[in-house]
């Protein structure tokens, strides 16, 4: 039975040490799962190398959803290379919004993303990625030419970031249907703004954020 399960929830179960060991164990066995979403979890990044474990063996996965978990760049140490190979020319839909990638850990997963040319979806808001680790991100992306959602909120970039992601990500990729810039600083917001009143990301149907004022205490990086 298990082993013919394509889509598994585990969001918000609280895992311990051992619960995630027999997880990773479990997991590995699964070769037809397509969708997992460790959501809320409490996965640290000394969990990670389990997961990675697993991950590396689940053949038809295209789905991973690991947000809102403390892990850092030392968790997608172990996450990216597992990903990789075959598993990353399926890949369609990967989320892993409020974690603690930063830049180091964004840069690890753009190695991954780079491969990835099936992606539809990639939601990394609330990450701490700065100007180094989303021009990473954003580079990975330029031949992303199934994209259609990307979640980018919250995070500490500034305005010459965001003309790379408006010129090489949000124009050219006509795919994209909806793009997520809340919370960024005032400087991002402005160019978002004004390339959609241009007209030129009119193909984007759902853009949250972009009639909103940043507030005050938002972050400026210039």
């Amino acid at each position: 039975l298990w082993d013919r399960l394509e889509h598994l929830n585990l969001s918000s179960n609280v895992l311990e040490a051992e619960s995630v060991a027999g997880l990773c164990s479990w997991l590995g066995q699964m070769k037809n799962l397509k969708v997992l979403h460790l959501r809320s979890c409490g996965l640290r990044d000394e969990d990670t190398e389990l997961l990675a474990w697993a991950l590396w063996r689940m053949r038809a996965l295209h789905t991973l959803d690991i947000s809102c978990n403390p892990i850092g760049r030392e968790g997608m140490r172990h996450l990216a290379p597992a990903l990789q190979g075959e598993i990353s020319q399926r890949l369609e839909c990967f989320i892993a919004g409020s974690t603690m990638l930063g830049n180091v850990g964004a840069e690890l997963l753009a190695q991954l993303l780079q491969h990835c040319l099936s992606l539809k979806c990639l939601k990394v808001g609330n990450c701490l990625i700065g100007d180094e680790g989303m021009t990473s991100i954003l580079s990975s992306l330029v031949n992303a030419t199934a994209l259609e959602e990307l979640s980018l909120e919250c995070n500490e970039f500034g305005r010459n970031t965001a003309e790379f992601l408006c010129t090489r990500i949000l124009i050219p990729l006509r795919t994209l249907r909806r793009i997520d810039i809340r919370g960024f600083c005032v400087a991002a917001w402005e160019v978002i703004n004004r390339q959609y009143d241009s007209g030129k990301l009119n193909h984007i149907s759902h853009i949250f954020g972009h009639d909103e004022t940043p507030d005050d205490a938002t972050l400026e990086v210039s």
